[in-house]
């Protein structure tokens, strides 16, 4: 097969055409790799910010739950607190009636405790050891939170034996700080 004949002029301007061309898809592919780089690059980063947006949901739950753990304690707190502060101090009266079971409690207790505090004074020669004053103090006010007048309870300390002067310091007892 025979070529036509082709000026050399035109075989030169075809030549051009052919290199520009070729330097033209030379120039694309480098670029499309730049840009298949750059692709890369950015799902490497999407990717990332995947992972770090799990993370914190992860960490918003956690804080949430603590959060919500933390209002519920304060809330049994708080009402923890109005319960406490509505009742008497020691040595006060509840305004509210003590209920029999309670009266019935305090006095069955004192008849227990009570005779025990008069077995040491006798041990002692007549003397209550001073680290038990607190406790019989405890024991002789916490009465009257019970619904024990201060006259019932005079009347178990006389039925037990206790003194008079051991048993009215131990109601005047006044707690050691912490």
């Amino acid at each position: 097969m025979k070529l036509p004949f082709v000026r050399r002029t035109t075989a030169d301007a075809l030549r051009d055409k052919l290199a520009r061309a070729e330097q033209e898809a030379a120039a694309q592919a480098v670029s499309v790799e730049a840009k298949d780089a750059e692709v890369k690059h950015l799902v490497g980063e999407l990717n990332e910010a995947r992972l770090a947006r799990t993370s914190a949901l992860a960490a918003y739950e956690v804080a949430d739950s603590r959060a919500n753990r933390a209002e519920k304690k304060a809330a049994e707190l708080e009402v923890h607190l109005r319960a406490v502060q509505e009742q008497p101090d020691a040595g006060e009266t509840s305004t509210a009636e003590p209920r029999a079971k309670e009266r019935d409690y305090a006095f069955h207790y004192l008849n227990l405790v009570l005779p025990q505090f008069a077995d040491v004074v006798a041990q002692n020669g007549g003397v209550l050891p001073e680290d038990h004053y607190e406790a019989l103090s405890n024991y002789v006010n916490g009465a009257a939170r019970y619904g024990l007048s201060d006259a019932e309870v005079e009347e178990l300390r006389a039925r037990h034996g206790l003194p008079a002067p051991i048993f009215q310091r131990a109601k005047d007892f006044a707690p050691r700080a912490a």
